[in-house]
């Protein structure tokens, strides 16, 4: 007869045995099959906030940056996916994370939008509404971190005041210089224009 094939060794040999390129067929897998493909994620699905918390808290240590919106729960973007599935109990726990703690973001706007939504407004706990709307009103007072050099700069030359809580993921503010967490790459905290360029020109700083 015909011996059954080992599809475990058959895929090892097609599509290499390296631990980064297992993990991407795990993770391509997991997509197909609708399974989670991130510890937040997971941590989303739990039946109460404490994974979540616990997760947040560890991450907390490592100080490295968390973009919750690179993460989806239920196909949509992290916070609005557990607006959805009313989970307030995970979003105060992101929120009470989110006050002390500057490496933990969502995308600019996400939360003065859940803060002006009808349906959070509906249905969420007033400690809920009343935590997104300080969330929402910080934003608007302070800014948001900038993602990368180049929008930290722009916004620099168009006025605005940048300063320690502004600079992007990795880096800290010290005596006017960029400094990653290891020193080992210092950047002068102030831009220049080339003669005539125009500000906001990405080619035009220095």
């Amino acid at each position: 007869g015909v011996r059954v094939p080992e599809l475990a060794r058959e895929f090892s040999e097609l599509c290499g045995r390296g631990g980064a390129v297992r993990r991407r067929w795990a993770q391509d897998l997991s997509f197909v099959e609708g399974r989670p493909t991130s510890l937040l994620e997971l941590a989303a699905l739990a039946p109460d906030a404490a994974p979540l918390a616990t997760l947040l808290e560890a991450l907390r240590e490592t100080r490295r940056p968390l973009r919750l919106d690179d993460c989806r729960v239920h196909g949509l973007p992290f916070m609005e996916g557990l607006v959805d599935a009313g989970r307030w109990d995970l979003i105060r726990a992101v929120l009470d994370e989110l006050d002390h703690d500057e490496n933990v973001v969502c995308a600019a706007g996400t939360l003065a939008a859940l803060a002006d939504s009808p349906e959070v407004l509906r249905r969420a706990p007033r400690e809920v509404v009343e935590q997104l709307q300080s969330q929402r009103l910080l934003e608007r007072t302070n800014g948001g971190r900038a993602k990368h050099f180049r929008e930290y700069f722009e916004r620099q030359l168009m006025g605005e005041v940048m300063g320690e809580g502004l600079v992007p993921f990795g880096f800290d503010e010290d005596g006017g210089v960029l400094k990653d967490t290891t020193g080992s790459i210092q950047v002068l905290d102030r831009a220049s224009v080339l003669q005539g360029a125009r500000p906001g020109v990405a080619a035009s700083l220095v």
